[in-house]
């Protein structure tokens, strides 16, 4: 009885040690492969972020390329000349970095002056002069911009008006301290008494800004500059690109 009591302990201690071992088999064997799949899924996820970036990335290049491309077709168009147009370019991209300008905002801005009667070379003076006096006044891009569009105004103007003037004060409010140093005044009804016509006011106004003190960038014209440097460096990436895939 002992005998057939110890015999069946010991077979089912085998069999319960068998049981185990195949369990922790199959355990094993469903660990590796969670691994497995987790692995996948990792490499999947990672790949999938870096495909992500890079398709942003050469998204950002090409609208950079495209937008160059505008802009330089619209300085062709206001030159008369490819050539001219591109070496304008070529000038307005070191000229935005070197002052920190954002490169659409420079290009409109030379734009809209030549619009006005004024060379490109004298365009890009003028822009140079008041990013230094719109940035003493802590202005930026859009008050750069605003100021610009009422110069052009003016110069078009027959005689300065307070519309005109009004524009110019509100983007650079120094504007009416320069204007009383010039004429005494800076109320558009005592400057036409003058005779002045707008684009004479205009270009006093530019030389009156030409004076002003020239401004350390700061951190916020350093971050315009690198910008506008990887702009640059964008664009010619995508230059590059278009030349690789245009059909030979």
């Amino acid at each position: 009885m002992a005998a057939t009591l110890d015999a069946s302990l010991r077979l089912d201690s085998s069999q319960f040690t068998a049981g185990l071992g195949n369990a922790m088999k199959s355990t094993n064997s469903a660990v590796s492969k969670m691994s497995s799949a987790f692995e996948a899924l990792k490499n999947i996820a990672v790949g999938g972020a870096i495909g992500s970036t890079f398709m942003e990335a050469a998204k950002s290049v090409t609208n950079t390329y495209l937008e160059a491309e505008k802009l330089q077709n619209a300085l062709k168009a206001t030159a008369g000349s490819d050539i001219l147009g591109m070496q304008q370019y070529q000038e307005l991209k070191k000229l935005s970095s070197e002052i920190g300008l954002n490169m659409s905002v420079a290009a409109q801005a030379t734009l809209q002056l030549q619009a006005a009667g004024m060379s490109a070379a004298d365009a890009f003076k003028t822009i140079r002069t008041l990013q230094n006096a719109i940035r003493s006044g802590g202005g930026g891009n859009e008050e750069l911009g605003r100021f610009i569009y009422g110069l052009q105004q003016l110069y078009a103007s027959p005689k300065p008006l307070a519309e005109e003037l009004g524009q110019l004060k509100e983007a650079l409010p120094v504007t009416a301290k320069l204007l009383r140093e010039a004429f005494g005044s800076a109320r558009a009804e005592d400057l036409q008494k003058l005779n002045l016509s707008g684009k004479q006011v205009a270009e006093t106004l530019l030389k009156m800004a030409e004076t002003m003190p020239k401004m350390a960038r700061g951190l916020g014209g350093e971050l315009d500059a690198l910008n506008a440097k990887f702009n640059n460096l964008k664009e010619t990436i995508g230059q590059s690109s278009s030349q690789i895939l245009k059909p030979a």
